[in-house]
């Protein structure tokens, strides 16, 4: 039985590895490794209140399935991902619940709407 603040710490080193790597330097089973990951990872995750937020929406297979990003400009942290075209990007769900001052849907037009 592992104590929490190790499971922790091992969450933190899968920031910037694969589990699989973890899991091999530690001599820990992949599952184990994997479950403490997504256990602790949300706590591992930045926070802020973004004033300036940028919608893109990219296609995963162009002409099929389609995606949005929310992203913060000034940390530029991705904030939301998700599936499926909007209709009004910075009207979303995903950009509603941050509250920000400004959502733009292309980086260059969020600088000068901020300043």
């Amino acid at each position: 039985m592992a104590t929490e603040s190790f499971q922790h710490w091992v969450a933190q080193l899968c920031i910037g590895k694969t589990i699989q790597e973890v899991a091999r330097l530690l001599q820990l089973a992949y599952t184990t490794v994997e479950r403490w990951f997504y256990q602790y990872a949300p706590a591992l995750l930045p926070t802020s209140n973004p004033t300036v937020v940028c919608v893109d929406e990219f296609a995963f297979r162009k002409g099929h399935d389609y995606g949005a990003a929310v992203m913060d400009t000034q940390t530029r942290n991705v904030l939301s991902i998700a599936s499926g075209k909007m209709k009004k990007p910075c009207g979303g769900a995903s950009t509603r619940r941050l509250q920000s001052e400004v959502c733009c849907q292309r980086l260059g037009s969020c600088h000068e709407k901020s300043h």
